[in-house]
This record gives structure tokens, sequence and C-alpha cells, in this order.
């Protein structure tokens, strides 16, 4: 294993996702879990596929394959859709709109979150489909990925879709940072009737979802700015022509040709997106004061509820004081095992003993 930096790396993202988790699971602010569970779920895939191939490029777990490049695909969109309602929340918030408590309004805004954050992402990956000239590309070290026909459908189907959802996103955070100045000598007192939210969390909500949207951009510019210099955009004849070849690409690392080499580096760029929104998230929210309280919180919790789980439940009901077992004897024989035990009984003890001595 010669990258063995890629799986370590996945994995220690997962760790300080779980470290954040406290915090917002306490808040229950949805679409900022959907952006931690796409992220958990992300790399958690790309550490798989970093250590299943990681010393070659052999065709294996096809069905795998086809679920996780659909995952990987939908986190495209996943993450600057989740961004946008984050940063629509925050301008909602800091704005003069009326917060809103009415049990209605609230389904509407949780259907939309889970429209945003789940539907988009998987109607996105659905799209695919259309520009798949490939079942999957599969790269030495990193495992399988989407294969993407460089095409006019796929400008708009790929590419431009996350950038919208980013312009968006940006579009939000500059007005909540519009209203923060309007309001910035007293913006703490305007939030605490709003929200339980407070001025530097504020800002590290909409700094996070700028910094995510602003990566997600680049990645998927330069994904397609360099597929699209290397072949051009091909012509979209027909759907029959574009998947008559729908075998899958191997990109081995003894490949030196310049496509391979392209594919590698634009396979890396876009691995790296998931880990390093993983990391900033940590480092943003982890060195708060709530995140430690609500990870104490949830230890606390968690240990009050699985405290009686392995617990031994009594064979029998009876009213016992105390069981004294003799572990030696009892592996003889079943009466021997209720001989070696004694069991003080608050009333009619010789006559339960009787009754149970019978029944064996």
């Amino acid at each position: 294993m010669t990258r063995i930096e890629l799986p370590v790396v996945s994995f220690l993202a997962v760790l300080s996702l779980f470290v954040v988790l406290p915090l917002h699971l306490r808040s229950r602010n949805f679409p900022f879990l959907f952006v931690i569970a796409w992220l958990l779920v992300s790399n958690i895939i790309q550490g798989t596929d970093a250590i299943i191939w990681a010393d070659d490029a052999l065709i294996r777990a096809e069905g795998w394959c086809d679920v996780v490049t659909f995952i990987l695909y939908a986190l495209r969109v996943a993450l600057p859709a989740a961004a946008l309602c984050v940063c629509r929340q925050l301008e909602i918030v800091s704005s003069t709109l009326d917060v809103s408590y009415d049990p209605r309004k609230k389904y509407f805004t949780s259907v939309f979150h889970y429209v945003m954050c789940l539907a988009v992402p998987v109607i996105y990956a659905i799209l695919h489909f259309v520009v798949q000239d490939r079942r999957f590309v599969l790269v030495q070290e990193f495992g399988c990925q989407a294969a993407i026909y460089p095409s006019v459908p796929a400008l708009f189907l790929t590419w431009f879709i996350p950038l919208v959802f980013c312009m968006i996103t940006v579009f939000y955070a500059g007005l909540s940072f519009y209203n923060y100045y309007r309001r910035c000598s007293f913006f703490n007192q305007h939030l605490n009737p709003r929200s339980k939210m407070t001025t530097a969390m504020f800002f590290r909500f909409v700094g996070f979802c700028l910094f995510t949207v602003l990566l997600v951009a680049f990645a998927n510019i330069f994904d397609m700015s360099s597929l699209i210099g290397e072949s051009g955009l091909l012509e979209y004849t027909s759907w029959s022509a574009v998947h008559q070849d729908n075998l899958t690409l191997v990109i081995s690392k003894e490949d030196t040709s310049q496509f391979a080499a392209g594919v590698r580096v634009r396979t890396e760029v876009t691995w790296w997106m998931a880990p390093i929104v993983s990391f900033v998230l940590a480092a943003v929210f982890a060195s708060t004061k709530e995140c430690w309280i609500a990870g104490q919180d949830f230890c606390i919790t968690t240990k009050k509820r699985t405290r009686g789980l392995f617990t031994p439940k009594q064979k029998f009901d009876l009213p016992i004081q105390y069981v004294r077992l003799f572990p030696f004897r009892s592996f003889l024989s079943p009466r021997s095992f209720f001989d070696s035990v004694l069991i003080p009984l608050r009333s009619g003890g010789i006559g339960n003993w009787k009754v149970l001595r019978s029944c064996l």
C-alpha cells in the first residue's frame, strides 16, 4: 500500500465528525445533520475503496461500485444544497422578518429541507445515467468513480446544477452578512428572542457554508475544465450511441499516458473534497463551549439509557433477598445445582423450597 494516507485520512475524518455530532443533534439543525450524514457516508466509502484497491486495479465488487458511485456523485450537489438551507435559515434569523412558530409552517419548512438535502441529490444522481458512457471508472488507490460523457447535456446535468446551488448559497450568505452589518452593535440582542444562536456561532455557520460551497465550486469547475480540455465537447447524438460501450474503464498506476494522468488528477481533486470539509467542520465547531457541553450531555444520556441493558434477569419470580451460588457444584446436575443455592425467603421459605424441589 503506497498511499497509506488515503484510508487514514478518511477514517480520521469520520472520527472528527462524531466529535461535533452531539452539538447538532442537540440543536436539531436538520440541514446541518444532513451535511454530517453525507460526509460520514462519503468518507467511509472512500476509505474502504482506498483499502480495497490499494495495490491493484482489478475489477471486483461491481455491485459495490454501482452503489458508491451513485452516492459519491450525489455528494456534488448534496453539500451545496444543504448549505443553501442553512444559509437560508441564517438569513431569516438575522433579518427583521417575523419568525413563525406555527406548526404548519414548521412542517413545510421540514419538508423543504428533506427535499433539498435528500430528494434533490437522489434525482441529480439518477440524471447521471443520461451522461454515463461507462459503468464506472476504476482508479487504482482511489477506487470507483463516476464516468461522465463530456457533452452539452453534461454541462447542465453534471456541472451547472451544483454551481447554481453554490451561487444561491453565496447570495443568502451575503444577505446574512448585510443583516449583521445593519445591526452589528446590538446583533446579539436581536438574535436572542429569535434563536438560541450566539453571534459567534452565527459567523461559524456562515463561514463554514461559504467555505464548503467555494470548495465544491472549485472542484466542479476544475473537473469540467480538465475533462473538456482533454477531449473537447463531444456530440450527444443518441442514448444508444453514448451507452453502447457501457464497460468499466480501468486506470492502473502503471498507465503513464496523458489520459490516465488527467483522470488521476481529477479523481484526486474530487476525492479530497469530503475529508477537507469534514476537518474544517470539526475545527470550526469542536472548539466551542457548546460542543463540549453537548458531548458531555450525550455521554451521560447514553450511559443512563444503556445502564440496564446487560443486567441479568431473574430466572424465578420468587421473593428472593439474596442468592449465593457455588459454581463448581452447579455443573454436576440440576438437583445438585439447586442444592447449592441458598435462598432465604421472607415467609414460607421451607414450603416454597419443597415445591421447587418437587418440580425437578
